[in-house]
């Protein structure tokens, strides 16, 4: 079934399904879909095999879908920095604006970090220092007054790095305070 039904069936089934507990579904338009996929696998000490992968699938799925999609592949810190901030720099008002991180990811103190494929940890204090905060990626997306904003943090649940552990596997639930923000976690 092509990308296009998909789309018709899925509005159609969250339509039913609102009309059934009575929530009001209408089509937000937007003027622009933009999207940035960052697909990190090759760390020096935990390599992964899916991220890459993954990541090339999303960005054709969305290109589909009509997204302007930037790619981005096994970045490091000040790579991970600059693409977000160059797409942020890019969404306008009234864009659907989506974000996919595909790699490893880790929490320290309820906060979420993606790891960079530089990344190189001697205590857990370095996430704050060395990673990148998803809560930052969240921010930047939300101060462009996008219509919509969606994160997709795509991230393995466990943490390679033992000098970083945090006493959790997997990621902290994120929160927005912001009207039009969706943070989705893909495990």
């Amino acid at each position: 079934m092509r990308t296009g039904r998909w789309s018709v069936l899925l509005a159609l089934a969250a339509s039913l399904a609102a009309q059934e507990r009575d929530l009001g579904v209408s089509l937000v338009r937007v003027q622009r879909k933009v999207a940035l996929v960052i697909g990190n696998a090759a760390y020096p000490q935990s390599p992964l095999k899916n991220p890459v992968n993954d990541a090339t699938a999303m960005a054709g799925v969305l290109r589909r879908l009509g997204f302007e999609v930037t790619e981005g592949r096994d970045l490091g810190r000040q790579q991970m920095a600059e693409a977000i901030d160059r797409f942020a720099g890019r969404v306008q008002a009234g864009d659907l604006a989506l974000f996919y991180y595909a790699g490893h990811g880790a929490q320290l103190q309820q906060e979420n970090y993606l790891i960079p494929v530089d990344f190189q940890a001697t205590s857990a204090a370095d996430l704050k220092f060395k990673a990148y905060p998803a809560s930052l990626a969240r921010e930047k997306l939300e101060e462009t007054g996008a219509r919509l904003r969606i994160l997709i943090l795509d991230a393995c649940r466990n943490n390679p790095f033992p000098a970083t552990r945090s006493g959790a596997d997997g990621l902290a639930a994120m929160k927005s305070n912001a009207e039009g923000t969706l943070i989705a976690f893909a495990t």
